[in-house]
């Protein structure tokens, strides 16, 4: 499909849709040996972000490649305007992931949006 958007008509579409420029996006990745485990992980983390209230919950999903050396690899995806608050409600949280699961934390940086050639 072929658009005509412009890029600042399609920036306020992202935004209404809670996409970066508007949001940043944050994923948290579950990873371990265990599938069980980590999906039982992932999905405790994803249920600790829904009630916070701080953000757009999406997953937990298995990662595009889903098993890697022989570990286990699901993430949640966050739409948040205060991922710093977000990070402080995982690590501040009560639960702790079984010894065998790793979190990881990591956020798309935003860059500036250029300018159309008129």
């Amino acid at each position: 499909m072929i658009t005509t958007d412009s890029p600042r008509s399609n920036c306020g579409k992202r935004t209404e849709l809670n996409f970066p420029p508007g949001r940043r996006l944050v994923y948290v990745g579950v990873i371990g040996r265990d599938q069980a485990r980590v999906i039982s992980a992932a999905a405790r983390y994803a249920e600790i972000l829904r009630e916070s209230g701080l953000a757009e919950v999406l997953g937990p999903a298995p990662y595009p490649i889903a098993r890697v050396n022989d570990e286990w690899r699901y993430r949640i995806a966050l739409k948040t305007a205060t991922p710093q608050t977000v990070e402080s409600v995982l690590f501040g949280s009560e639960f702790s992931p079984p010894l065998a699961v790793m979190l990881r934390l990591a956020r798309h940086q935003r860059r500036p949006l250029k300018e159309a050639p008129d």
